[in-house]
C-alpha cells in the first residue's frame, strides 16, 4: 500500500491529515514524510514497515488497528510475538492458528444454534 493511500485511509482525506499522522509519529520529521511521499514509498500496514530500507516505523493507533481488521496495534503485535515465541512458532503461524480456532468455534456455535446434534466423546 502506498504511504499516501495509508494516510488517506487512516487519517481521512480532509485537510490536516499529514499533521495528524506526524502527531501520532513524533519521531518522523515533516521533511522526511514529504520526501517519502514524493518518492512513492509503500507501507506494510500490518507491521508499520516502510518499503525501501529506512530506520523508522509508523505507529498504528490502537483504535484504528482494531477498527480496520487487518491492522494490528504495536501492543497487540508484541503480545502475539511473545505468545508465539513461548510456543516456538512464528508470529504469522500463531495468528493463523488463532484465526482458524476462531473460525472453528464460530462454525460449531452456528451448528448448535441450528439444533444440529454435536456428538459427545
Amino acid at each position: 500500500m502506498l504511504l499516501t493511500d495509508y494516510i488517506d485511509s487512516v487519517y481521512g482525506t480532509a485537510r490536516g491529515k499529514r499533521a495528524r499522522f506526524l502527531k501520532d509519529n513524533p519521531d518522523i520529521l515533516p521533511q522526511e514524510l514529504s520526501r517519502w511521499l514524493k518518492a512513492g514509498l509503500k507501507i506494510r500496514p500490518e507491521t508499520g514497515e516502510i518499503y525501501r530500507p529506512v530506520s523508522r516505523r509508523v505507529r498504528i493507533p490502537p483504535a484504528v488497528a482494531a477498527g480496520a481488521g487487518v491492522f494490528l496495534s504495536d501492543n497487540l503485535r508484541e503480545r502475539v510475538a511473545t505468545l508465539a515465541s513461548a510456543q516456538n512458532v512464528t508470529a504469522d503461524a500463531m495468528l493463523n492458528a488463532l484465526v482458524e480456532r476462531e473460525e472453528l468455534c464460530r462454525k460449531l456455535s452456528l451448528q448448535a444454534e441450528k439444533g444440529d446434534a454435536v456428538p459427545e466423546q
